[in-house]
């Protein structure tokens, strides 16, 4: 067994540093503009994920914004466990960014989706909090289960 010992140090060494890499090789792009059917223009990615919100995204300052979805899995009639994850690029930290009007920023909240708007069948009205300035990578989940990510850029 003592004669493996180094070479499984070697091997953890090398899995971590790959582990590291794959990270920094993740893009970091801001997510594309698209303008829908009813002409408004999202952050995000067309007929699958979009946000609209009603300020520019600025840290440490609430935003309210309206996410808008296109899945034929989702649905009005059902509560979700919406979990929003953000992860700041510069130092690859999650944050929660999803802040309830009445509270502080959260990861999850006990939701229903609202139905069509602005071209996307479903939507849900959202406040948005980030702590710092910089880019961020913003992961939306239904009940655990990962629906998407957008990359915004936070003034």
């Amino acid at each position: 067994m003592k004669k493996y010992l180094p070479l499984l140090t070697v091997l953890l060494a090398i899995l971590i540093g790959c582990q590291n890499e794959t990270v920094k090789d993740e893009n970091w792009e801001p997510s594309s503009t698209f303008k829908t059917t009813e002409n408004r223009e999202m952050i995000g990615m067309e007929n699958r994920i979009g946000v609209i919100c009603t300020t520019e995204l600025k840290s440490n300052s609430p935003a309210k914004c309206m996410w808008h979805f296109w899945d034929d899995t989702l649905q009005t009639s059902k509560e979700y466990t919406v979990r929003v994850e953000g992860i700041m690029e510069e130092n690859n930290k999650k944050f929660p960014v999803l802040t309830p009007l009445d509270g502080e920023p959260t990861y999850t909240q006990k939701l229903g989706l609202m139905g069509s708007n602005n071209g996307a069948p479903f939507h849900l009205p959202s406040r948005l909090l980030f702590p710092h300035s910089g880019v961020w990578k913003v992961s939306i989940y239904f009940n655990d289960d990962y629906f998407d990510s957008i990359i915004l850029d936070v003034k």
